[in-house]
């Protein structure tokens, strides 16, 4: 059948293109072109495009073109049938759609009017009426400041745990041994203790040499009576028992103890024997 063959439109058919779509594909006289698809789901497939464009597309709608009809499918939530669209071998290409929402079934053009348009994102988001609900807004506010409190709470407990460990840490720790006292071994203690005595005989030699002399000078010069102070300053009452015989020159032993001497000068030599 040629285009000139097929009937005119009906001017009463509204100008919605689902419902135009609706009567295309149940047009008896546009099959070879367009039919209905054999399953409830409904549906339609185009069996081939040269000739279901100017019989079908050039009738019912102001333009020739295959992709502003595919547009307008998609604007009206139509999706394409993956089984049934695709090349065939010696035949034209098929396209097959069908509604998402199952309105355009074969004896059913009342659901065809129930088919709506798309709406683009932009446009659902400019209809929606912004929120001004005062009462929403500061339970939003109160729950952001619970869920605050409740960070700071759980930072607080990490922080005392935190503190705790560093504690067990620096307890567990080994400590540095204390230092050991200066101990000595016996031998050096023993050369110590002759090295001491042996100072005490030298000392003890020397100084009796010097009050020999100064007992000799004492007694040629008549001054007996100041080497009786400087004995009297050496060995004072309490230490009598020790003090030498002034006027015994021969006594080469003056001092029987060293350390009696030491201790009755406190550690230091008269300013006769410095």
């Amino acid at each position: 059948m040629t285009e000139a063959s097929l009937p005119p439109v009906p001017k009463t058919l509204p100008q919605a293109f689902p419902q135009r779509l609706f009567a295309i594909v149940d047009e008896a006289a546009t099959n070879e072109a367009i039919k209905w698809l054999d399953d409830e789901a409904g549906g339609f497939v185009i069996l081939d495009v040269a000739k279901f464009m100017p019989m079908c597309v050039a009738r019912y709608f102001s333009h020739n073109k295959f992709c502003s009809f595919l547009r307008q499918l998609s604007n009206y939530n139509f999706v394409k049938v993956k089984g049934e669209s695709g090349p065939r071998t010696g035949a034209p290409e098929r396209y097959a759609f069908r509604h998402e929402h199952g309105l355009l079934v074969k004896g059913h053009p009342e659901k065809a009017k129930q088919i709506a348009r798309r709406q683009s994102v932009k446009r659902a988001v400019a209809r929606e009426p912004a929120t001004t609900d005062l009462a929403s807004a500061q339970k939003t506010i109160e729950d952001q400041a619970v869920r605050i409190r409740q960070l700071e709470g759980a930072l607080a407990t990490m922080t005392r745990e935190l503190a705790a460990l560093r504690a067990n840490a620096s307890a567990s720790a080994p400590q540095a041994p204390a230092p050991l006292p200066l101990q000595l071994s016996t031998p050096v203690m023993t050369q110590l203790a002759a090295d001491n005595s042996q100072h005490e005989l030298v000392l003890s030699s020397a100084m009796s040499d010097d009050l020999s002399d100064l007992s000799n000078h004492a007694e040629s010069d008549g001054a007996e009576s100041s080497l009786t102070d400087l004995m009297n300053e050496l060995f004072p009452d309490k230490h009598a028992d020790k003090r030498p015989n002034v006027a015994d020159t021969t006594n080469n032993y003056i001092f029987a103890d060293m350390s009696d001497l030491h201790h009755t000068l406190g550690g230091q030599q008269p300013s006769l024997l410095q």
